[in-house]
């Protein structure tokens, strides 16, 4: 999508992220595998590709999904979620390792692209929410580099806790404490971690064909093997919202309802945001209906005079919850002069919206529409209306309201020579943690 920040890095290089979904979840104590477990009524690997599709120098999405296959439900789901943010997405089987699934990933990014001078992004989806901002500080950091030689970019925070090493001693059954370490000097690295395809996936394939037999030597993250092979590992800060989901426990902790947990508190903290939208179209005098409103084609004599599809329900949605995050507004986006929202469906805009949204963690609690014409009649056509923008916005029917009026004959709607809508959108922001970053 559209993004004056970002139009110069998009244009250098493509950014293709791949989201590792292939893991068992053992640690996590579910039958589900973690990926597919929901927070909000979404699976972590939904929040995860929202996430990062919503960022604007995003090219694709590759998705490895587990070495055993997927279920009916989560076939589903992924189509789905394909059609939802907007951008092409792949899929490839991993292997019965982190490292194996990430080659196998990176394989099928170069077979799609054909061309190893693309960057990629490598994600573990158990870190579901990814701060735009973070992914920022990951491209202006490779820019701003010599590429010279191998060269990596990995968000890190700050570690707080003491942390001592200990002499394991299995035969007692009990460790003791060697050393205190010096907490100044190590950090806690996140994902996604950026570099080159081509240098990225020559390590991969080179660790593959070493097959190694000392399991306790597997890399744990991808910008190890840039290390092994003398690359440069660059770090940029991380974000708390990236903490990873590792135990059930952790659901509780980092929820896509609450994002941030407030300092001192065991509960999180929201912040009420209203905004209102507001958008008029001019009908036709000779393109014929039907006339697009709410995502629903309602049938008419005439149709709307817009750049876009001109559904003015979507686009009063759409300011409202920008006006709402202090987002701009559908213009900014989206502009009139842009050629590629020529006739473009307005389910792609609001789509965008709501992942703006999730990226920072907030949620969408109420969307309420107040559609004002003379024609066409809206009440045959209101049901459908809240069903569809419930789709596009991956919320429940009853999260949405459609109404209608007229102006009585007032106006220029009175004089049924257009439609206009208002809009209001409710969110609740999560409060931020101080240190952490938001987009």
């Amino acid at each position: 999508m559209p993004d004056a920040k970002m139009n110069k890095s998009e244009t250098q290089m493509p950014i293709d992220i791949l989201i590792l979904a292939a893991g068992t979840g053992s640690r996590f104590g579910k039958d589900t595998p973690k990926q597919f477990v929901e927070i909000d009524g979404l699976s972590l690997l939904h929040h995860a590709c929202t996430s990062v599709a919503g960022w604007p120098a995003c090219n694709s999405l590759t998705i490895c999904y587990p070495e055993a296959g997927l279920s009916p439900q989560q076939t589903a789901e992924l189509d789905s979620l394909a059609e939802l943010i907007g951008r092409p997405i792949h899929r490839v089987a991993g292997g019965s390792r982190r490292d194996i699934s990430v080659h196998h990933g990176l394989q099928h990014i170069f077979a799609t692209s054909g061309a190893t001078s693309r960057l990629v992004m490598i994600h573990d989806c158990a870190r579901p929410f990814v701060p735009h901002a973070v992914l920022d500080r990951l491209l202006d950091a490779y820019h701003a580099q010599d590429k010279s030689g191998y060269l990596g970019i990995i968000p890190v925070m700050p570690v707080t806790d003491t942390i001592k090493a200990v002499d394991q001693s299995p035969e007692a059954g009990i460790n003791t404490v060697s050393h205190t370490m010096d907490r100044n000097a190590l950090v806690r690295v996140q994902t996604p971690q950026l570099f080159q395809l081509s240098d990225i996936l020559q390590l991969h394939n080179d660790f593959a064909a070493r097959q190694p037999a000392d399991t306790t030597a597997l890399p744990t993250d991808d910008a190890s093997l840039m290390e092994q092979a003398g690359g440069l590992i660059l770090t940029v800060e991380g974000a708390s919202l990236l903490e990873k989901i590792t135990y059930r426990d952790d659901l509780a902790r980092l929820s896509a309802e609450a994002g941030f947990y407030q300092k001192g508190q065991d509960m999180p903290i929201f912040i009420p945001r209203v905004a209102t939208g507001y958008d008029v179209h001019k009908f036709s005098k000779t393109e014929p209906g039907p006339v697009m409103i709410c995502g629903v084609a309602v049938p008419h004599a005439v149709n709307v005079t817009a750049h876009s599809d001109g559904d003015v329900g979507l686009h009063a949605l759409c300011d409202a919850i920008f006006g709402a995050l202090a987002d701009g507004d559908i213009g900014s986006h989206f502009p009139p002069s842009d050629e590629r929202w020529r006739d473009a469906t307005s389910d792609q805009f609001l789509a965008f919206a709501c992942n703006r949204a999730h990226a920072v963690g907030a949620q969408i609690s109420n969307l309420d529409v107040t559609l004002i014409c003379e024609q066409p009649k809206i009440t045959p056509h209101r049901d459908a209306m809240r069903t569809r923008i419930a789709e596009i916005c991956a919320l429940p029917v009853s999260h949405i309201s459609v109404k209608a009026t007229t102006s009585e004959g007032l106006g220029f709607t009175g004089r049924r020579e257009g439609i206009a809508a208002q809009a209001t959108a409710t969110l609740l922001l999560p409060v931020i943690q101080e240190g952490s970053s938001k987009s």
